[in-house]
């Protein structure tokens, strides 16, 4: 149950999505598990990183920094 209500977040298309999922899911486990909505609260923003990095990272796949010609080989 808690699994499935977690991977809700991942599955959102966009950052503020998934981290507006994130403090619902985290405010419905609160009366049955206040520990790990405390602990949910406390990595949103680690956990949730990924979202933002994904952007900066998909330019630089398509970057290459050394051309063919000038390879030794």
């Amino acid at each position: 149950m808690v699994l499935a209500l977690i991977s809700t977040a991942f599955a959102q298309e966009t950052a503020e999505a998934a981290s507006a999922q994130w403090d619902v899911v985290a405010d419905k486990l609160a009366s049955k598990f206040p520990k790990l909505a405390v602990m949910l609260g406390d990595a949103k923003h680690d956990v949730l990183a990924f979202r933002n990095v994904s952007s900066y990272l998909r330019p630089l796949s398509r970057v290459n920094a050394m051309p063919r010609s000038s390879r030794a080989g």
